[in-house]
């Protein structure tokens, strides 16, 4: 509830585009992950998902994990990805 009061009631629709893009970006470079091993057992090889955290505490951000091994390409279309939905409640760069 608290979210939505600050981010709007369009929050729910731009996490669900968010994660569009996030999944159209990883499919563009399906190649790069079906290289690397999967992280989950499930999977058959690695997912974008593994590499980044979203938090919505405060300013929206979107941070990769310290050991994330993806291109700068990948991080930059992801971070793309992140500002278009976010960027107006953005008070810091997304790292």
């Amino acid at each position: 509830m608290a979210v939505k009061f600050f981010y709007g009631n369009d929050f729910d629709d731009k996490k669900t585009s968010l994660g569009k893009d996030l999944l159209k970006i990883e499919a563009k470079y399906l190649d790069f992950f079906k290289e690397r091993k999967p992280v989950l057992r499930k999977d058959k090889h690695d997912k974008l998902f593994n590499h980044y955290v979203m938090r919505f505490e405060g300013a929206p951000r979107f941070l990769f994990h310290k050991d994330t091994e993806l291109p700068q390409t990948i991080r930059e279309e992801c971070i793309q990805a992140f500002r278009k939905h976010f960027g107006r409640y953005l008070k810091e760069t997304v790292k």
